[in-house]
């Protein structure tokens, strides 16, 4: 089987992270391609892929509407004739040509998504049970979402023998809190002794929730 999945940019976020995951297995089970339309790259992200994976880059300026670019996107479709086009973006559709349809999915991976696409893909996978409430909440053309919730590989996780007795939970990704819930594990751990919260990731909720951490002194 041939999966060709498609991003618009691969640059350091939750989604390409995944995708890189994602890639690395799958060339166990199937034939895997990777396909970037823009020009935006993180090529030390592109280097974390295995050298099983195909990767192909259209390089396309963002948002630029070509004739060129789209016609180069379908003879790549045409000429893979992939099984399963896995777009990562829900508005990259209109790019591909409608014989591609029947092929076509599409994965959500965060709330408050444009959702005028998404009833031309044949399937749609969203990363979370909220995800999935927003699109069904604000659309009457989709009837159901499949939820395939972000996993991590164990083997990678590396167990570290604590040097005191504090408990440590590390939460990374974006700091904004109204998606994130970053707020929501610090007033969980106010009463709680002997617990320490690390953030890895940066964000608009940057400046708050260092206020915060103070008003609840916490550090």
């Amino acid at each position: 089987m041939k999966v060709l999945h498609v991003i618009f940019s691969f640059t350091s976020g939750g989604s390409e992270n995944m995708l890189i995951d994602i890639l690395n297995e799958q060339v166990n089970y199937c034939k895997p391609y990777l396909l970037v339309i823009n020009n935006i790259v993180d090529y030390s992200l592109l280097n974390k892929i295995s050298p099983l994976v195909n990767v192909i880059l259209i390089k396309r300026k963002p948002g630029a509407i070509s004739l060129h670019s789209f016609i180069k996107f379908n003879s790549i479709l045409f000429k893979i004739n992939p099984d399963v086009v896995h777009c990562h973006n829900n508005n990259i559709i209109p790019l591909i040509f409608p014989l591609y349809y029947r092929k076509t999915v599409v994965t959500v991976h965060d709330t408050g998504t444009n959702i005028f696409f998404l009833r031309l893909y044949k399937a749609v996978f969203v990363i979370s049970q909220s995800v999935k409430l927003d699109i069904l909440k604000r659309s009457n053309r989709i009837n159901d979402c499949i939820v395939i919730s972000n996993g991590i590989k164990a083997s990678k996780l590396n167990k570290i023998k604590k040097a005191n007795s504090n408990f440590t939970i590390v939460q990374i990704g974006r700091l904004v809190h109204e998606k994130k819930g970053n707020d929501i594990l610090l007033y969980a751990i106010k009463d709680l002794p002997n617990v320490v919260v690390d953030f890895i990731g940066n964000g608009l909720s940057f400046d708050y929730l260092r206020q915060l951490t103070k008003d609840l002194k916490l550090c």
